[in-house]
């Protein structure tokens, strides 16, 4: 039997639900910090495998319902694990030094704040990188730019400000190159405010901008009701950031745009719900609301000739370890199609577009990549896990910009 075949929803189903979900991330998290971000990835299938059966015996009915031979298994895998773990501690340290060492912050006379980045990890619930010394990472105003370069990210720092991983690194270097113009985001879904796209930017930059999820500081994986910035919800509607609770579908989000006033032109979107992503910025009028800079979740689980995406079910979430989300290239040819060039990838979770007619114009951006190998739902693919209920998809027009209209923003 794989390794792997006590899967998270098993021992979900068996302890109970959501709670099981909640307490698997504990579990795991717990795991990933000990031996660190280096060790984790050829280590996926027994750190996990190790992990629900940790939880699977925290669950008091269902050591019966585990097969002997299994429990037997991941017994070993505990004692192996335990046996292991100061090396590949070292080991992970060791890596991790020479990672950083050939990485340099974007801009050599930017000045760096004093002491160690705190580093994200999957699930953290606030940003401990707080305060002016971060005002820095914030992009330039768009008006003090002569002339627009392309873009770049050599030596941009791979450990993140405040977002899940090193997002904010990238976009602060897009917003150097391009500028910033009303410094207004849109990010959903924003289950924790702190560890987001835009929250380096909101607290950090004095950004003012719309945070909105289907259940604020809840998830079917793990809640986190007291996350830090769950308080954006009582904000009043005419608040510089405020967070409303909105499940976003096809049929609404236009809507929900509105509803916010969302301005016509804005800096930053992010759109990151687990499921439905492709289909919301395929809903979304970038006549009436024209981000400058579009970061969306992608699935590396597909190569670069594989245009696939998560069938549309309204109501759909993810439900934890299943293969989710869009190709790359799926998503690549739907913003091309509204008029924006791919400038990176990050984390094999994020790909960052930044509209065409803003950057300079020998800038072509990057192809996508064959294949992109640091996330955890490629190394599904190597261990073989499938991918369900996903469709094949056409670009929605060849030509570049070809789908959308300028924008009729009032003067």
């Amino acid at each position: 039997m794989r390794l792997h075949a006590l899967s998270i929803r098993h021992v979900r189903d068996l302890c109970g639900g959501r709670q099981a979900g909640f307490w698997f991330e504990v579990v795991y998290e717990s795991i990933r910090k000990e031996v660190g971000e280096q060790a984790m990835m050829p280590l996926n299938i027994i750190l996990r495998a190790a992990a629900c059966f940790t939880l699977a015996g925290s669950c008091g009915t269902v050591t019966s319902s585990v097969p002997a031979a299994l429990q037997r298994a991941m017994r070993a895998m505990l004692s192996v694990i335990a046996t292991v773990l100061p090396a590949l501690t070292a080991s992970a340290s060791l890596l991790q030094t020479r990672v950083n060492s050939t990485h340099r912050d974007p801009g050599a006379s930017i000045k760096k704040p004093v002491g160690m980045i705190s580093s994200r990890t999957f699930d953290a619930p606030n940003c401990e990188n707080k305060g002016k010394e971060w005002k820095d990472f914030c992009g330039v105003p768009k008006s003090s730019i002569e002339k627009t370069d392309v873009i770049k990210f050599d030596g941009v720092e791979q450990r993140g400000i405040c977002s899940q991983y090193h997002q904010d690194r990238y976009l602060d270097q897009i917003f150097r190159t391009i500028g910033t113009t009303n410094t207004f985001f849109v990010e959903f879904g924003a289950r924790r405010p702190e560890v987001l796209n835009s929250a380096h930017f909101r607290m950090n930059c004095g950004w003012s901008g719309l945070l909105m999820d289907g259940a604020p500081g809840g998830a079917a994986n793990g809640a986190c009701p007291d996350c830090p910035g769950q308080e954006l919800l009582d904000a009043p509607d005419d608040a510089p950031v405020r967070l409303r609770q909105a499940f976003m579908t096809a049929d609404n989000i236009n809507d929900h745009f509105e509803k916010n006033k969302v301005p016509c032109e804005f800096d930053l979107l992010t759109v990151d719900v687990d499921k439905n992503d492709y289909w919301l910025v395929k809903a979304l009028d970038f006549s009436r609301f024209r981000p400058r800079v579009v970061a969306v979740e992608f699935s590396s689980y597909f190569k670069s000739d594989e245009k696939k995406v998560n069938s549309y079910i309204e109501d759909a979430v993810w439900h934890m370890w299943d293969i989710t989300g869009a190709s790359l290239a799926a998503l690549n040819d739907l913003m091309r199609a509204k008029g924006y060039q791919l400038v990176a990838q990050v984390a094999g979770e994020h790909g960052l577009w930044v509209l065409g007619s803003e950057m300079n114009e020998e800038d072509k951006g990057m192809e996508v990549p064959e294949t992109v190998e640091e996330s955890w739902q490629w190394q599904g693919r190597l261990e073989g896990k499938p991918a369900e209920n996903f469709e094949d998809v056409e670009a929605p027009c060849e030509d570049f910009g070809c789908a959308t209209s300028d924008p009729s923003c009032p003067e």
